[in-house]
């Protein structure tokens, strides 16, 4: 091989290594990884402290439309207020 191919596959080694280091999540903070609801086979978001969001399945007009839940007991209203386990931990702006 000529030197100027071993040089390019070179460069291009380290590119795909620097790609790949620069992509990578360490092992407990993935964010945004689609997985698959055991029960349900919707898909869910696992957040960067391991919660997981709750498909919510009501329709408009139903109770429950438009809040999102996760796994650790936090829900957010359609407003955008944040709750705790039922309790209200941060009101959205008016």
């Amino acid at each position: 091989m000529k030197s100027d191919t071993l040089l390019i596959a070179g460069a291009a080694a380290a590119g795909l290594f620097l790609v790949y280091k620069m992509t990578r999540t360490a092992p407990g903070t993935a964010t945004g990884i689609g997985i698959l609801a055991p029960s349900t086979g919707t898909a869910q978001t696992l957040n960067n402290n391991g919660t997981v969001s709750i498909p919510n399945t009501a329709l408009p007009g139903q109770p429950g439309w438009a809040w999102q839940n996760f796994t650790d007991g936090t829900s957010i209203s359609p407003s955008g207020d944040y709750y705790m386990n039922g309790v209200l931990v941060w009101k959205a702006s008016p």
